[in-house]
């Protein structure tokens, strides 16, 4: 039998675990508190963990996310009946999650009745991403890593990260700034909504057609790619000559469009 009995718990501290709190209570402050600990990392310091560098913002996170494991696994032991109630918290909590991480070691070691063994908490949904550009470096890979830089804080304060999401580390509209002219730039978005938009029809529209939401999906993701690269104030005085262009086109959708050169 794990531990010692609940009756010998007295002075014991378990951070927020408590028979009097239900699972959503627990759920969302064990979500506070994991928010409390990476809202002070910053984009550097994942890379720095991406090519093996020591990160002190990182080794907090991970201490905290091994003191919620332990101290679950400790007040388990004491109250084994409130099992249960954890496990199921488990389906309300997303898999890749630095929280599920340490609630799901912590029960995990429970029910094994093995003694305890710190968490190897798994940050790779932040750090393969950046390892994989840093990997394959370009002449503009400081401009991406800026870029990065500004969406990291969106990923950062959305949901993002507290799920673990795998952050994205592309910059394709980066890469079409460095790449073409303003107006050739423009034309080539316009064609590749071209694609999808002459897929739909009335019919399609009103019933919501997949295309309808994949077309919505790939102009709000050029959208948040001019926010972060305004933000990092990078190719700004092209991206205003491509709103420039769009802006001379009748439509973006128009026909003629796709034929000019």
């Amino acid at each position: 039998m794990h531990g010692e009995k609940a009756s010998s718990a007295l002075g014991r501290q378990w951070m927020i675990f408590s028979k009097d709190l239900n699972p959503q209570e627990i759920r969302m402050k064990l979500l506070q508190d994991s928010w409390n600990t990476f809202k002070v990392l910053e984009f550097g310091d994942w890379v720095d963990r991406a090519l093996g560098n020591y990160s002190t913002a990182v080794a907090i996170l991970e201490a905290h996310h091994e003191h919620l494991a332990f101290s679950l696994f400790d007040f388990l032991c004491c109250f084994p009946l409130e099992a249960g109630k954890y496990w199921s918290l488990l389906e309300n909590l997303n898999s890749e999650g630095f929280v599920y991480q340490a609630v799901l070691h912590a029960l995990e070691a429970f029910k094994s009745g093995s003694p305890y063994s710190d968490i190897q908490l798994n940050t790779y949904f932040i750090t393969k991403p950046i390892q994989a550009l840093l990997s394959q470096p370009d002449a503009h890979i400081l401009s991406k890593l800026k870029a990065l830089e500004a969406r990291y804080m969106r990923y950062k304060t959305g949901p993002g990260m507290i799920e673990g999401r795998y952050f994205d580390t592309g910059t394709a509209l980066l890469n079409l700034l460095i790449s073409y002219t303003p107006k050739s730039m423009a034309i080539k978005l316009s064609r590749n909504a071209l694609k999808l938009f002459r897929t739909l029809s009335l019919e399609g529209i009103l019933t919501q057609d997949p295309n309808l939401r994949l077309l919505g999906n790939q102009w709000n993701q050029v959208c948040l790619d001019a926010k972060d690269l305004a933000v990092a104030d990078i190719q700004q005085g092209k991206m205003r000559a491509v709103a420039q262009v769009f802006l001379r086109l009748t439509s973006i959708f128009y026909p003629s469009v796709t034929n000019e050169q």
